[in-house]
């Protein structure tokens, strides 16, 4: 689906919903630019959006893989759990 956000709309966030009328469909797609000219369009808010705005605001991780490389030497001795 292609729409057009009109001016001063909510934009909205990956994961969010948007209700719009389709203006033009296609074999592989649809057009929705009714939007423009007064028609449907609106936005609802999703967890899906929330969380991908969560994650943008973030800081970001790290870069790098830890992978776990191995001391050089022999193994620290484990203490053996005691009989009763």
């Amino acid at each position: 689906m292609h729409f057009a956000v009109p001016d001063g709309a909510e934009v909205p966030r990956p994961g969010d919903v948007v209700h719009v009328g389709v203006t033009y469909g296609a074999p592989h797609h649809l057009v929705a630019d009714s939007g423009l000219a007064g028609g449907t369009y609106a936005v609802r808010r999703t967890r899906a959006g929330d969380a991908w705005a969560a994650r943008q605001a973030a800081p970001a991780a790290p870069a790098g893989v830890g992978l776990g490389i191995p001391r050089v030497g022999a193994p620290a001795p484990v203490a053996a759990p005691a009989c009763r």
